[in-house]
């Protein structure tokens, strides 16, 4: 078993490169869509089934898994009690956490970052990585000792390549749940 954590640098370049990565989907130049054209788009665009929480706003669908990101931990749309996701024990992570495997591209644990609401938690005591004793999966969290405040949190696990942190993530997965108290 081997806990880790990231750095700070490479917290600072994969945000940088989430913002490429957005600024390159919304497109750039005078071919820009008009918001009502794209508010068309959208609507004629198919729709999956959503998931009500216990205040009875709405989730978008289930996300799709990827080769390297298996499963995730609350499911989307869950309802998690606060001392649920707390993480007393860094060696046993709680919070929000992806199964994850070590297959080709990745190549080890550096490849994978967290973010927590919008702000990358990689390199903070928050993270935590468990390799498995396989050698070949792992478990990723964002798993604060205190727990997550109560209120909607969405996590998302996504892999950047250590040695070109300025790319595009080369997979991403996120989620949203609810934290009661």
């Amino acid at each position: 078993m081997c806990l880790t954590k990231g750095s700070a640098k490479s917290g600072l370049l994969a945000l940088c490169a989430g913002a490429l990565l957005l600024i390159g989907a919304c497109g750039g130049g005078s071919g820009n869509k008009t918001l009502a054209q794209a508010a068309s788009a959208a609507a004629n665009m198919p729709t999956a089934a959503s998931s009500a929480s216990a205040t009875g706003q709405t989730f978008g669908p289930a996300p799709a898994m990827t080769a390297n990101i298996t499963s995730i931990s609350p499911k989307q749309g869950a309802s998690v009690t606060q001392n649920a996701t707390r993480s007393p024990n860094p060696k046993f992570p709680g919070g929000a956490c992806a199964e994850v495997s070590f297959a080709d591209p990745v190549q080890d644990v550096r490849w994978f970052h967290v973010s927590l609401d919008g702000v990358e938690t990689t390199g903070t005591a928050d993270f935590a990585a468990v390799i498995h004793t396989n050698g070949t999966t792992g478990t990723i969290c964002d798993a604060p000792a205190a727990g997550f405040r109560v209120g909607r949190h969405t996590v998302r696990i996504f892999i950047l390549d250590p040695d070109n942190m300025a790319a595009a993530p080369m997979q991403s997965v996120a989620w949203s749940f609810d934290v009661t108290g």
